[in-house]
């Protein structure tokens, strides 16, 4: 299961790091309470990745450490390798929204170069069903993943319910579900 979003509001995170559960934890780079938060999953034994912010298909504002399609290829790579920096303890990235740098080749190649030399993994958060993002990290031979089931994109007890059910027929069927909520 992983927490996506965690870094801008410490009550929120903090609840995160310290439920008693085996979560992996997506921190968002350079906010207020990333690097305090992060140290003090890592205490807790929480695995520690990047929730790295990605240009996407609706205009939806990213924060800082954006790679967006415009970006120069040093300041891209250069850009992913402060976001990796600013969290402290971490094991790989998953995507934030995404959609639209997902689905570009160039962009993804630049992204498993970076994690390739940070010796990190990649996790697709599949925000497009056009996704190349797992395929890349595939073709780069990183340690790679895809998300199953987004848990609560519609909050309503209903709802998750039947997300989290989805995600335990998976499991049963496949050995493992990526789950994702926020």
């Amino acid at each position: 299961i992983i927490i996506d979003d965690i870094g801008n509001n410490y009550a929120l995170g903090n609840a995160m790091v310290e439920l008693d559960a085996p979560l992996t934890l997506a921190f968002l780079p350079h906010t207020p309470h990333a690097q305090k938060l992060a140290h003090k999953a890592y205490l807790q034994q929480k695995e520690i990745i990047l929730h790295a912010p990605m240009e996407n298909n609706i205009a939806a504002p990213l924060g800082p450490g954006a790679l967006t399609l415009d970006l120069p290829e040093q300041e891209f790579k250069q850009t992913l390798k402060q976001a990796i920096a600013s969290i402290p303890h971490i094991q790989g990235i998953n995507n934030h929204m995404g959609s639209a740098l997902t689905e570009d080749k160039q962009a993804m190649n630049w992204v498993m170069e970076t994690l390739q030399e940070e010796q990190l993994y990649f996790v697709d958060s599949l925000t497009s069903p056009k996704s190349i993002a797992f395929q890349q990290a595939q073709h780069y031979q990183l340690p790679s993943l895809k998300r199953h089931v987004f848990l609560d994109n519609d909050k309503t007890p209903a709802s998750l319910n039947k997300q989290w059910q989805k995600a335990l027929r998976i499991a049963k069927q496949y050995g493992k579900a990526i789950i994702i909520g926020h």
